[in-house]
């Protein structure tokens, strides 16, 4: 809908990496081209993934982990929201990162994925912050890492990936704002100075950091590089694991 609008700065899209970095390589045909249909104008946030053990497993940290699925070939699992969703590509980026062979259980839900994990039907999987904290808290699953390159505030002492040895497994869920392609860059530019205005904001800010997120804020250049970008990893990734959405 956003695609065909008119471009007059007064139809927006909070795009995300699943409809524009992810969903473009599981459709055969989506309907609007993530990069040609939309103009950027900012990002707004980046959120990490908590990487979920099952409390049963004997690991405290994510090479115990690799070390632990390595020697267990074919009796560790992870589960995922589904194929193709964030945790599932997230999750196999990681498995990538660390050479191990994990079984894929594509679940239905985020709720269904983490339950999968408490119950140690599976032994793995990479949930959002917010619904991954209280387990974590009550003992019903042990946090290994958060997948981005720092620690996230909520978590201090939760690892990240980088911390953990992982560098190239960092995955983020992120958001930003987009308009119709040919919306006149001084309306853009004006966007986008709102949007960074909004995101200085301190209860704004701390709201996005309860959601184990950090604030962004970026250019409209810098936003449709890092689009770009995100295009091509995840492109790859789709490709190397073969799933298809249709």
């Amino acid at each position: 809908m956003v695609a065909r609008a008119a471009p007059d700065g007064y139809t927006l899209l909070t795009g995300t990496v699943g409809n524009l970095a992810i969903s473009p390589h599981l459709h055969a045909k989506l309907g609007y081209d993530p990069v040609a249909d939309f103009a950027p104008v900012a990002q707004i946030s980046a959120a990490a993934y908590m990487m979920l053990v099952s409390a049963a497993l004997p690991v405290k940290s994510v090479r115990d982990f690799t070390a632990l699925a390595q020697s267990r070939p074919g009796k560790i699992f992870y589960a995922s929201a589904g194929v193709g969703t964030g945790s599932h590509l997230a999750t196999e980026l990681f498995l990538t990162a660390a050479n191990i062979n994990v079984g894929h259980v594509p679940y239905k839900s985020g709720g269904a994925m983490i339950a999968s994990v408490m119950a140690d039907e599976t032994q793995l999987t990479l949930g959002g912050i917010p619904v991954s904290l209280p387990q974590i808290r009550a003992g019903r699953v042990k946090a290994l890492a958060v997948t981005t390159a720092r620690r996230v505030a909520v978590a201090p002492d939760v690892p990240s990936l980088v911390d953990a040895g992982f560098p190239t497994a960092v995955a983020t869920t992120w958001t930003g704002m987009l308009v119709p392609a040919g919306t006149p860059r001084v309306i853009v530019a004006r966007l986008n100075a709102e949007v960074v205005k909004a995101l200085q904001s301190p209860d704004v800010r701390s709201k996005i950091e309860e959601a184990g997120a950090e604030a962004v804020g970026d250019t409209p250049a810098a936003f449709g590089a890092y689009i770009r970008s995100e295009l091509d990893r995840w492109g790859k990734l789709v490709r190397a694991t073969g799933a298809k959405a249709d």
